[in-house]
């Protein structure tokens, strides 16, 4: 299987709620590096998706753009949703999300994929304005305590 297509297959399983076959996508020391405070390793990140995807069930990354070069899968993503369900805290000391019934819709951002030996071992996301949690929790009119 090539990048581009571990990568996609990633999302999709990601966008249909299927944490589990998402993490056989990512390597076990996979870092994601962007739209959090900090830095994420695989298991924090896939924790983060499964609650937003309870709370957000028709999350969509919208990927696009995707381009691949050797190892290195680079796309754009829009991440857009409503919020129906509560969000459980989605990191140590945050407070559930109760339902705003709010679609978000966050700013384009550019992503790339690092992808070796079918695993996907980085996800570096731009710090766009408005984007990741921050940008998210805003548009549900909260924010990161």
């Amino acid at each position: 299987m090539g990048p581009e297509e571990v990568v996609r297959k990633c999302i999709q399983a990601f966008e249909s709620g299927q944490y589990e076959q998402a993490g056989r996508y990512l390597a076990e020391d996979m870092v994601l590096d962007g739209p959090a405070p900090e830095p994420v390793g695989k298991d924090a990140f896939l924790a983060l998706q499964a609650n937003l995807y309870k709370g957000i069930p028709d999350w969509s990354f919208n990927l696009h753009d995707v381009r691949t070069q050797g190892d290195m899968v680079s796309a754009r993503v829009q991440i857009t949703g409503t919020n129906t369900q509560p969000i459980p805290p989605l990191m140590p000391g945050m407070q559930p999300i109760p339902v705003t019934g709010k679609r978000v819709s966050l700013p384009e951002e550019g992503i790339r994929f690092t992808v070796r030996e079918d695993k996907i071992v980085r996800i570096e996301t731009d710090n766009t304005p408005g984007g990741g949690v921050a940008g998210l929790l805003g548009q549900l009119g909260t924010k990161i305590q």
